[in-house]
């Protein structure tokens, strides 16, 4: 670039050109034709390095303009218009912000055109700045400004902004679609116009403390412009917009929120009638005991009328009446989630037992901890009355039915009033033989039999132990005054109680009963004529 002075005119010590150097801008003077004169030192860095032939005394400033701006011709065209007009008279400046190359690197410029006249013919002066830095932060700025209108306009909660009188400044799509209505139907009109009368005055109580930031926080209505109700929540906080204090307000249609909470709460009651109305008692613990909620059929079997006065009785383990089933609880359910059909004994509030059938699981929280034990129980007394007189009576029946058995296995059959028979069949064992004992002697002390037939048909094997039980019956009954009469000895038998050495010479043996029978009858007839004839002295 050549020397970008012309001859200076001889001054004192601080010349005109000293100034135009120090200057942080650049600056440059033009004649009227448009030939440059004179460019300070600042345009001469702004415009170095830039490979271009570049501004420099007597170059055409429009030429030079061309070379950094080629991309651009609109814009060196309103250069040279707006220089024109300048020159003319016909504006007093001329400003463009133009993108040019500038030290061998595209920049942001800002040209200013300005006439001045000396001695001679008008002239131009151009001040030239760089601006890249400023048209960066608003480029930013737009883009941040778009972006934020882009949230605020595609956010799905409604959002208001009012100047603290509550008039609308600005709303996006989502405060139109809450409201039913268009933008230009919002903005500008003042928030109590978009309520029901008798809903103004508590609005602007509240709308006061939002301004201040003493309220954020409320639920509401919002109505359509149909006048229908809408239920939100609304947040606020207030916020400088465009330079004046302001309020924003977040709104958020809470109708579907609304709906589940009511869905709960039926689901809740309907949940609590079904519970309340089960016939088996339903409890909920923690694992260390505190009672959380029971239902109506618990208390009644406890005997309570209320949860409150149930919850005074104290914590879960005191409904036991042993320390030792709560602790059996407590470890089958840490070991296994869950205990199935446990029965225990708890107090009632009158302080009498009953007997419980319990059945119980673990339910966890989110992190696997045990949180509650939910349960069922049920008053299992009665059935355990029931079932310990099912268990009396079944012992009394047993014991009848060994009574009879025994009889049935000792049987004392009268012939005659001085004759009975005994028929044995199956084994005889030590107790059996002890039976027949027994049955032989009480039948003849009650009975006043005088001969007694004791058949042995039945009885498979005749041992030591039958053959001496049947002698010491014998001689038992013999004691009573009562013959004993031994029938049913088979061929195998017999050689039995040979082989063994027993004495059966005191005891009269036949074949059969039969012949037993008749030998009694027999016996008993001859008895019965000699007492008859010693009557009548014969």
């Amino acid at each position: 670039m050549a020397d970008s002075k012309t001859s200076n005119p001889a001054s004192s010590n601080l010349s005109p050109w000293d100034v135009f150097d120090a200057l942080p801008e650049g600056l440059a003077i033009l004649d009227e034709a448009g030939t440059i004169r004179y460019l300070n030192t600042a345009w001469q860095e702004l415009f170095a390095n830039d490979g271009s032939p570049g501004f420099m005394i007597g170059a055409d400033f429009l030429a030079s303009c061309k070379a950094v701006i080629a991309s651009d011709s609109e814009s060196v065209a309103a250069l040279a218009t707006g220089m024109s007009e300048v020159l003319s008279g016909k504006a007093p400046r001329f400003d463009l912000d133009y993108l040019g190359t500038a030290g061998g690197r595209r920049r942001w410029l800002s040209a200013t055109v300005v006439r001045f006249a000396g001695n001679g013919a008008p002239g131009l002066l151009v001040q030239q700045r760089d601006v890249t830095h400023s048209k960066q932060l608003e480029e930013e700025q737009r883009r941040n400004e778009h972006q934020l209108r882009l949230l605020f306009d595609h956010s799905p909660d409604a959002i208001f902004v009012e100047d603290l009188q509550g008039n609308v400044l600005d709303v996006n799509e989502a405060a139109c679609r809450l409201h039913n209505t268009t933008r230009e139907r919002l903005v500008g009109k003042n928030v109590l116009d978009l309520i029901p009368a008798e809903m103004r005055e508590e609005v602007s109580r509240n709308f006061a403390k939002e301004t201040t930031g003493e309220l954020d926080y409320i639920e509401s209505l919002s109505w359509t412009e149909d006048g229908r109700a809408v239920p939100v929540e609304i947040r606020s906080r207030p916020v400088d917009y465009n330079g004046q204090p302001a309020v924003l307000l977040h709104v958020r249609d809470i109708t579907a929120r609304r709906n589940a909470e009511e869905q709960l709460r039926k689901s809740e009651e309907r949940y609590r009638s079904l519970l309340n109305n089960l016939p088996i008692g339903v409890y909920r613990t923690t694992p260390e005991g505190e009672i959380i909620t029971v239902n109506q059929a618990f208390l009644q079997m406890m005997g309570f009328q209320t949860f409150e006065e149930f919850l005074q009785r104290g914590p879960a383990h005191t409904v036991y009446a042993s320390p030792n089933d709560r602790t059996r609880f407590k470890e089958q359910i840490e070991r296994n989630g869950f205990i199935q059909d446990m029965e225990s004994v708890w107090v009632h509030r009158d302080g009498r037992h009953i007997y419980v059938q319990e059945s119980a699981r673990v339910i966890y929280d989110e992190h696997g901890r045990p949180a509650f034990y939910e349960g069922v129980v049920e008053d299992i007394s009665e059935r355990k009355r029931a079932e310990e007189e099912r268990a009396r009576l079944q012992e009394e029946i047993i014991l009848v039915q060994a009574e009879m058995l025994a009889e049935l296995s000792t049987p004392l059959i009268p012939i005659s009033d001085q004759v009975v028979v005994m028929p044995l069949i199956g084994s005889v064992d030590s107790r059996r033989a002890q039976r027949v004992m027994e049955t032989l002697l009480h039948g003849v002390a009650s009975s006043g039999a005088e001969i007694v037939i004791l058949d042995i048909t039945g009885v498979p094997l005749v041992d030591t132990l039958v053959a001496n039980a049947m002698i010491d019956a014998a001689r038992a009954v013999h004691l009573l005054g009562a013959e004993v009469i031994l029938t049913g000895i088979r061929s195998e038998v017999a050689q039995t109680i040979v082989g063994i050495g027993l004495d059966l010479s005191s005891i009269t043996t036949l074949a059969t009963v039969q012949s037993g029978i008749a030998y009694a009858l027999q016996r008993t007839t001859r008895q019965g004529k000699r007492v008859y004839n010693h009557a009548r002295g014969t």
